[in-house]
Order: C-alpha cells, then structure tokens, then sequence
C-alpha cells in the first residue's frame, strides 16, 4: 500500500499504471463472474465446469476493453493527487469511476440512450467501474500517515 512521503511527493506514475493496468482486470473479473452466475443460473450445475474459466478470461478481455476508463480514472485521481484519509474517501473514488466508466460507455450509445435498456446498461458498467475503482484504489492510492 502506498503512503505519502513528503520528501519524495505524491506517487503520480504509480497511480496512474495500476489504474490503467489493474482497473480493466478488476472489472472485466466482475463482468466475467456476472455472467457466470447468469449461465449458471440457467444451466445448473452441468455448466459450471464448462465456464469455471469466464471470470479470468473475462479479466484478459476488461484489460483491453477496460484500459480507456481506467486510465481516465487513474489520470483525474492523480491528477487530483488523491490521497485516502478515511474510509468515506473510497465513496468519492467510487463516483469518480462510476463517472468515468458511465461517460464512456454512454459516448457509443448516445443515439440510443433514450431506450431503457441503454440506460441500464450504462449504470451497471458505471458500478463495475466504481467497484473496479475501489478496488484498485486500496493499493494503488497513498494512504495518510
């Protein structure tokens, strides 16, 4: 975990990698384990081993398509110079993912937003993105000493 030094100042490379790098992990791991349950809600047990593996291949998949809200987090975070005081400070770092996620995923559906579907999808990229946010943030933001 990181902490904040004086002498050597707020770690912004650092912040801004694991975000990048980590964050489309964390949340391509939620959307994997989602999708999952969905298939093994509908399957039963004869699929469980047949798709024990979607939650990391999921996580190589939310590394790519997960990199570009991630890195804006990462970035506005750093930016910010972001430093975890108490435990509220994870809720600001939530919005700040479900922000960024949300926009993102609302840029390719803008026409279509209007339908409820759309919108839906967009708030649950938004949570994965505040999930993956947090998560990513317990280690990768300097703690106050």
């Amino acid at each position: 975990m990181a902490k904040i030094d004086k002498e050597i100042g707020y770690p912004t490379t650092s912040v801004i990698f694991l975000y990048a790098f980590a964050g489309g992990a964390v949340g391509g791991f939620f959307v994997g384990l989602a999708l999952w349950l969905v298939k093994f809600y509908e399957e039963g047990l004869s699929v469980l081993l047949g798709v024990i593996f979607l939650p990391m291949i999921a996580m190589f998949f939310g590394i790519f398509f997960g990199m570009i809200p991630a890195l804006m987090t990462g970035l506005i975070l750093a930016i910010m110079e972001f430093i975890i005081k108490d435990k509220m400070d994870y809720v600001k770092v939530a919005f700040v993912g479900f922000l960024t996620s949300a926009i993102y995923m609302s840029i390719p559906l803008f026409n279509a937003i209007s339908k409820l579907e759309n919108f839906l999808f967009i708030l649950a990229i938004g949570l994965v993105g505040a999930v993956s946010a947090v998560i990513v943030g317990k280690y990768a933001l300097p703690k106050e000493k």
